[in-house]
Order: structure tokens, then C-alpha cells, then sequence
């Protein structure tokens, strides 16, 4: 037996605050970028193209993020 899903059909997955600054904001999703790449590597050799096609516009998506991240960050 499933356990019922208690939330609305409508509802976000999550939600984002709305005082969130833009450093801030890129810094969590190159986290969450990492963490889907991270998965993805986990899942082996065994994925199809289509799989590999989406890992790899991860990786890329990640590594514009930390560029972004970069240039807000001065060093």
C-alpha cells in the first residue's frame, strides 16, 4: 500500500524566499548542482544516452553557476 501524497496537487516542490540575494541564490543552486552530479556519477556506467546527455548538461549547467558564483564573489 502507497502512502497518500498529503499535498495539493498545485503546491511547489519547494519554496524560495523571497529576500534571497543573488550570491546566495547562486551559491544554492551550485550546491544542488553538485549534489545532482554527484548522483548522477553514482548511477555507474550503466545509464543510456539520453541519461548521459542530461548528466553532461548538469555538469555544464554547474559550471556556469560557479563562474556566476566567481564573479560576484570578489576575491
Amino acid at each position: 500500500m502507497q502512502k497518500a501524497d498529503k499535498r495539493p496537487q498545485d503546491a511547489p516542490p519547494f519554496i524560495l524566499n523571497d529576500n534571497l540575494s543573488l550570491e546566495d541564490a547562486l551559491a544554492h543552486a551550485a550546491d544542488l548542482l553538485h549534489c545532482a552530479v554527484g548522483t548522477a556519477h553514482l548511477s555507474g556506467e550503466g545509464i543510456d544516452v539520453q541519461q548521459r546527455a542530461v548528466m553532461h548538461l548538469v555538469e555544464m549547467a554547474k559550471g556556469v553557476v560557479d563562474r556566476a558564483l566567481e564573479c560576484v564573489q570578489p576575491r
